[in-house]
């Protein structure tokens, strides 16, 4: 989507209402908006759905079939990541010189306990 954001990249751990909402606005602005959600932990606008994120026997994806969760999730980008093993923070450590912002709506004490800070 192109926008006066257009070259804008996010990484975005957001969930629920406030963040998400704010991100998807700079999505819509023409920013390349990538969020990150853990397989264990969904986010809980998922309608309900609890526990890890695998397929069902039918092979549907339960967890894309929440309204609120999509609604405030257009245009990004997304990606499961499971930032507290080694390899899931060598990823985003990867990731994170591409961006140019890097959103989050966790209590402040999160982003610090698994080893990420400005000065990171």
């Amino acid at each position: 989507m192109t926008g006066p954001l257009e070259g804008v990249r996010v990484i975005t751990f957001t969930q629920a209402w406030a963040g998400t909402s704010a991100t998807e606005l700079l999505a819509f602005l023409g920013a390349d908006v990538i969020q990150i959600e853990s397989l264990t932990h969904p986010d809980t606008w998922r309608g309900g759905f609890n526990g890890p994120m695998t397929r069902d026997p039918e092979g549907k994806r339960r967890w894309n079939m929440a309204p609120s969760y999509n609604s405030v999730n257009l245009n990004k980008r997304a990606i499961t990541l499971d930032i507290v093993s080694p390899e899931g923070l060598a990823l985003f450590e990867r990731l994170v010189p591409m961006a140019d912002v890097i959103a989050d709506n966790f209590t402040p004490d999160v982003m610090r306990k698994w080893g990420l800070t400005y000065e990171r």
